[in-house]
């Protein structure tokens, strides 16, 4: 069955479906009129501190449009389409609203201004998203290292920005580029655009007259006081911020692991390291040291006794680094004290402080030292050489110096070193005494030989008076010689005798003390022991 149409029918078809194809075209049409009578920038500041954020609109729409837009920012209208002093407290409503008598061109957006998390975003959005532009930055150091970042998204790509020097010269290395890094403190531009139909942005070049961020210098400085004297901890030190925007964060650091925001106080010498941020982000370091005064150097010089009980010790100080000025207190036995000067004398032998002052009288350091009385060898007997073996000895003690003592005893040929000293033989010897200081004494003694014929023959020799002032009297037969010794064993006097004859010896020049005299015949030799008042 072949289906027809009427011509009325044909020419009712005809006209539905050009009607049809006639309000497709128009609502097309009217959504591409829609898209492209205007294009629109949003440029944002974040408040990083203190409420410095900032808002600025811009549009480029159809020259041959005419359009009346409707802009409120926080649901106040936005004179100029731009704000300043924006503070950063939560989401912000930017609500724009274009029409060109046909076409409505609108959107809704919420801005956070928070310096280091800026956003943006929209709850009624048109086909094509407005290009919105965050400019972010960081501060400097004084390593130059500050930095601008653009946030962009939206608008008519491709996207293209330019980048301007402290001298306003564009670095073209940097074109299109979202961030310029390495930055001193100074003051920079940019300036930003996209593919749009219109060129109304900036001198119509599509590009929007340049933005200046201005750097700032961002650094710190760790401010000490040094601990008063070596040992204590008194000292302090103290953050100090230069330039940048406010302080998110800081603290300074002992290197013992003290710490506190700002300032240290009561620490030890040592490291101080300091650190803040800004509120861009960008950190400073530095550092100091909590010092000390110089430890005090010296050296001390004494000289002992240079004979028994002479009391004529002395002590000299050389302060070769301290503080001055200097003062200088001595003290020792018997309530010795002395001040103001860096050297005593006429010192008796006992232990002594020095105590030094520096520092304007805030530190001080003692040293103690010894004075020794002379090094003296006491000799107490020297027994003489009787039989064989040999049996001569000599007997002694040591005062004075400084132990330990070395003793060594000297035949002219050996030395022996130690004692006691045994078995010596007939002859001459010299003791040495050597003390810790390096002093040396040295005695010299005879030891004799004694030998008697008989009983008899030690009965043969008178010596008298004993004891005796100025004459000794010595009687006997074939006398030869006499010699008086000393307790240290010393030769003090020599004379000859005549055979049996009596014989005066004057002994006027000898000192008061027990002597040993040797009188020698020719049937051997005798000792006695004789006394001088």
């Amino acid at each position: 069955m072949e289906l027809r149409y009427s011509n009325n029918t044909k020419k009712k078809h005809y006209i539905m479906k050009n009607l049809l194809a006639i309000f497709l075209l128009f609502t097309i049409t009217a959504q591409i009129n829609a898209q492209h009578f205007i294009d629109t920038y949003i440029h944002i500041k974040p408040d990083y501190y203190g409420g410095i954020g900032e808002l600025l609109i811009m549009d480029c729409h159809d020259p041959l449009a005419t359009v009346s837009r409707t802009v409120t920012f926080e649901g106040n209208p936005l004179p100029g389409m731009q704000a300043t002093g924006i503070i950063a407290s939560g989401p912000k409503t930017l609500h724009y609203q274009a029409n060109d008598g046909t076409n409505t061109y609108e959107f809704v957006a919420e801005i956070d201004f928070n310096g280091l998390n800026p956003t943006i975003s929209y709850t009624t959005s048109p086909t094509i998203e407005p290009m919105s532009v965050i400019e972010k930055y960081k501060s400097a150091s004084p390593a130059c290292d500050g930095e601008i970042e653009l946030i962009i998204s939206g608008g008519n790509a491709p996207i293209s920005t330019k980048w301007f020097d402290e001298n306003g010269s564009e670095v073209v290395s940097n074109a299109n580029q979202l961030q310029f890094s390495g930055l001193c403190a100074n003051t920079y531009g940019y300036s930003f655009g996209d593919a749009s139909t219109f060129t109304c942005l900036g001198a119509g070049n599509g590009f929007s007259n340049p933005f200046n961020v201005t750097i700032d210098l961002l650094d710190c400085i760790v401010q000490t006081t040094d601990v008063s004297c070596v040992g204590t901890c008194d000292g302090s030190a103290e953050l100090i911020t230069v330039g940048g925007l406010g302080i998110m964060n800081s603290f300074i650091t002992h290197q013992n692991g003290n710490n506190h925001p700002l300032q240290l106080t009561n620490e030890c010498s040592g490291n101080v390291h300091g650190e803040f941020m800004d509120f861009t982000g960008a950190i400073a370091q530095c550092m100091n040291d909590i010092g000390s005064p110089d430890l005090i150097n010296f050296t001390l010089n004494t000289t002992d006794l240079t004979g028994p009980g002479s009391n004529d010790g002395t002590a000299e100080v050389s302060v070769t680094q301290g503080a001055a000025p200097i003062t200088y207190e001595w003290t020792g036995p018997n309530s010795y004290n002395s001040t103001g000067t860096n050297q005593v004398n006429g010192l008796e032998d006992g232990a002594y402080d020095l105590t030094m002052t520096y520092n304007n009288g805030q530190c001080d350091t003692t040293t103690s030292f010894q004075i020794y009385d002379a090094l003296q060898i006491i000799i107490s007997s020297v027994e003489p050489h009787t039989v064989n073996p040999p049996n001569g000895a000599v007997y002694f003690s040591i005062a004075g110096g400084k132990e330990p003592y070395d003793t060594i005893l000297d035949d002219g040929q050996n030395q022996i070193s130690g004692g006691p000293f045994t078995g010596l033989s007939f002859g001459q010897y010299t003791l040495i005494v050597n003390d810790a200081n390096g002093n040396s004494v040295d005695s010299t003694f005879m030891i004799n030989t004694f030998v008697s014929v008989n009983k008899e023959a030690l009965n043969e020799f008178t010596i008298y008076p004993n004891p005796a002032t100025n004459n000794i009297s010595i009687k006997g037969d074939y006398l030869i010689s006499a010699t008086f010794y000393d307790l240290n064993g010393r030769i003090v006097l020599t004379t000859n005798l005549n055979e049996n004859q009596t014989q005066s010896i004057n002994v006027s020049n000898l000192e008061a003390g027990i002597y040993t005299v040797s009188l020698r015949s020719e049937k051997g030799e005798h000792m006695e022991k004789v006394i001088i008042k």
